[in-house]
């Protein structure tokens, strides 16, 4: 399996399972700005407590999405439990 590395708040992180290189470059982009923000919001350099807060950000805007859009929750819950896992993945090795 194809491993592409990313960078996201000044780590390098290798991903597998994501073989579309500009869509991987796109998430770990969202994910950076997204915990980039946190960061300049709350001033901490804590990242377990950056990457909690910007998960609790980015689930926030994911049921506010299924609000306005009921029937895609099945997709996106599919494509939330394979990113998690592969960021699972990714922090264990």
């Amino acid at each position: 399996m194809e491993s592409n590395r990313v960078e996201i708040l000044g780590r390098q992180y290798n991903i597998t399972g994501i073989s579309d290189r500009a869509y991987l470059e796109k998430l770990a982009e969202f994910v950076d700005s997204q915990m980039r923000q946190i960061v300049k919001t709350t001033g901490t350099v804590d990242t377990l407590k950056v990457a909690i807060l910007t998960a609790l950000n980015v689930a926030d805007h994911y049921f506010s999405a299924l609000e306005d859009n009921p029937r895609a929750e099945a997709k996106v819950e599919r494509k939330i439990i394979a990113l998690s896992n592969k960021i699972e993945k990714a922090l264990s090795s």
